[in-house]
């Protein structure tokens, strides 16, 4: 899928030492989807298709990226610069 081969180079960017802010967008049409782009490594999300095909879902979708971010920031702090991905 579009959101798995993004979430790869955005991965393998941030592997090879990229540091510049990224942007993760193609595929994001739920809440998990955002927070594979965002464990990937995307600073951001940008939704697209989904605000055209399925607009309800937008509005809860920018909360939960939202919030997941912020628990993520809080977790690096705590962690002195590790991420703990959440597992459901």
């Amino acid at each position: 899928s579009l959101l798995a081969l993004v979430a790869d180079w955005i991965r393998f960017a941030r592997l090879w030492g990229f540091s510049k802010p990224i942007i993760g967008c193609g595929g994001i049409g739920s809440c998990r989807d955002a927070e594979i782009m965002i464990n990937a490594g995307a600073d951001a999300i940008q939704l697209g298709s989904v605000s055209i095909l399925r607009p309800w879902r937008v509005k809860k979708i920018i909360a939960h990226a939202n919030a997941y971010l912020r628990a993520r920031e809080t977790r690096k702090s705590f962690g002195k610069g590790k991420v703990y991905p959440i597992h459901r």
